[in-house]
């Protein structure tokens, strides 16, 4: 019994010796006379249901993105255990529903920042209390420090408002930082046409760190956020973008419902191209050979991808949906990128 109250202490540190003490004799295998005698005490020590029940990886599983009628119940619950429920901030419990130490969520409106509990019992005795956040819709904040990157001096972007499925800018090369509550206890990935220099998150911190490479100008980088096994992937959008100016008003050009006509020159591809390496005078005769991408800033889906053997490309849009794109020329035998954005009506 020393022994077992030993590691039960140093493993629950959490937990008091009186309340180990009682979990011993309430889980203890009755011997002899029923209930307390002089010859068995309270019993044989039960060591495995003692530490069952102190154990500490319990949590609440369900989604941390809610909606009316979600459960939740808690994991590596003893048999022997019950659990109390209950929330704050616009969420209302219904225990025991579907199920014995279940509860299912009644949401009172549609932007729900709220905390719900479980308090863990053995018997009429209190082990612990777990919480969980709960929200309907996630938001946060974004910065992006100001670097140095293959010879272009980018100034740092200010805070600005994070916003799930909706299109962030960014430069290349520089450190991002992105917070908000939506990573904060969550595994969180990322998804892109390329690899980015640096991505970090630890699941104790709502901070994503990431640094977008040369050459991804106007490629979607994607962070995806799965709270828990049961939930479903909330996602953030960034594009990266090479220059100083400002891609979300100054590069917005309108599209005509018949198309747009998107041509390259000479001209434009010495004063707009990603680096000095372009050669004019190679790339001037008729088999000038370039790729065209266009990507929707909604979700960063690829809208269309062609190679094209012309100086200029009639793009139709007319089948597209409304919205703003962004829009990724390839140029010929160089590392160089234009982007531009358009929005179509």
């Amino acid at each position: 019994k020393a022994r077992v109250l030993t590691l039960l202490k140093h493993t629950f540190l959490q937990v008091t010796q009186s309340l180990i003490k009682e979990i011993l004799t309430i889980t203890a295998t009755d011997l002899g006379e029923e209930g307390f005698d002089n010859i068995y005490g309270y019993g044989l020590v039960n060591a495995f249901e003692a530490v069952n029940i102190l154990r500490n990886d319990k949590s609440i599983i369900g989604k941390t993105i809610t909606k009316n009628g979600e459960t939740y119940y808690v994991s590596n619950l003893s048999d022997r255990l019950r659990v109390e429920w209950s929330a704050v901030g616009g969420i209302t419990v219904i225990p025991n529903s579907p199920a014995t130490n279940q509860c299912t969520l009644i949401v009172s409106n549609t932007s729900v920042n709220a905390t719900l509990y479980a308090d863990i019992y053995y018997g009429d005795i209190f082990l612990r209390r777990l919480y969980k956040p709960i929200y309907t819709s996630y938001s946060g904040t974004y910065n992006q420090v100001a670097c140095s990157y293959h010879g272009v001096n980018h100034p740092a972007i200010q805070t600005q408002t994070l916003i799930p499925n909706y299109s962030h800018f960014v430069h290349m090369g520089c450190t991002v930082y992105a917070n908000s509550p939506a990573f904060m206890g969550a595994n969180v990935t990322y998804f892109s046409g390329m690899t980015p220099e640096e991505f970090y998150h630890d699941s104790s911190s709502q901070v994503v760190r990431f640094a977008l490479p040369y050459g991804s100008s106007g490629i979607p980088f994607h962070i995806y956020v799965n709270g828990d096994a049961t939930s479903n992937d909330y996602h953030f959008l960034f594009f990266p973008f090479s220059n100083n100016g400002n891609i979300t008003s100054s590069l917005v050009v309108e599209a005509a419902s018949n198309g747009y006509n998107l041509t390259i020159n000479e001209d434009n591809l010495a004063m707009q191209s990603e680096s000095s390496q372009y050669n004019k005078k190679a790339n001037s005769g008729n088999d000038f050979e370039w790729v065209l991408e266009a990507y929707d800033t909604k979700q960063g889906q690829l809208a269309i991808r062609t190679r094209i053997k012309n100086h200029s490309y009639l793009l139709d849009t007319s089948n597209w949906k409304a919205g703003t794109y962004v829009l990724r020329a390839i140029l010929p035998n160089s590392d160089d990128v234009l982007v531009e954005k358009i929005q179509v009506k």
